[in-house]
């Protein structure tokens, strides 16, 4: 209605306009900054009323899968590699101890310079509780 009248800048068309524009951009911010507890509500009220598929659909636009990955970590590329790489890296973390003889080592001077209670092992390095606990159930 404002564009077919020419566009005017003065006059009852423009006022009705620059309050539509106004109306427009307060709703913006206020949308912009309430947009965390607006998505929070919606999304009670879709699993309060049992609408599964919409509560799920707006939970998969909220976490946004399309995230690309990055190219390149720590020098690796490729996707084949970079998952060896982590692979790797988890292996090295959380196997510290590499086969059976590495712990029967560990529990027998464990149990050597302890008597089975949970004090410290003085070895190469101190055992934590959860390896002294493995060497006690081996030791039965």
């Amino acid at each position: 209605m404002w564009k077919n009248a020419g566009s005017p800048r003065q006059g009852p068309l423009s006022d009705m306009k620059n309050r539509a524009k106004a109306r427009f951009k307060g709703a913006m911010r206020f949308i912009r900054s309430n947009e965390d507890a607006l998505r929070k509500e919606s999304l009670a009220k879709k699993l309060l009323c049992k609408n599964d598929k919409a509560f799920w659909k707006e939970i998969k636009l909220m976490n946004n899968s399309n995230l690309s990955l990055p190219n390149v970590i720590d020098g690796v590329t490729g996707s084949h590699n970079i998952v060896n790489m982590w692979k790797s890296h988890y292996e090295d973390l959380f196997n510290c101890l590499n086969n059976n003889k590495d712990v029967n080592n560990i529990c027998k001077n464990y149990l050597l310079t302890t008597d089975l209670g949970l004090s410290s092992c003085y070895m190469s390095r101190q055992l934590n509780e959860d390896s002294m606990l493995l060497c006690r159930r081996q030791a039965y």
